[in-house]
């Protein structure tokens, strides 16, 4: 069954979080840090999000996020 859609509201904060599936390791080398800060600067950027924090842990990551519209 998918899930219900979510509710972006513009200028409100979001709370996110991205966790390995049975807790394995998500983040084994330094290198794929880098790639998933880059790559999550990037998608940032592109869609004029803020950023109010964030949490990177082996297996999870979780950040705090303010979307500016809804293109």
């Amino acid at each position: 069954m998918p899930r219900m859609g979510r509710i972006i509201l513009p200028n409100y904060p979001h709370h996110i979080v991205q966790r390995g599936h049975n807790r394995q390791v998500v983040f084994a080398v330094p290198e794929d840090y880098q790639r998933y800060l880059a790559d999550l600067r990037e998608l940032k950027d592109a869609f004029g999000a803020t950023e109010a924090g964030q949490v990177i842990v082996l297996t999870a990551d979780g950040w705090m996020s303010i979307p500016a519209s809804l293109r």
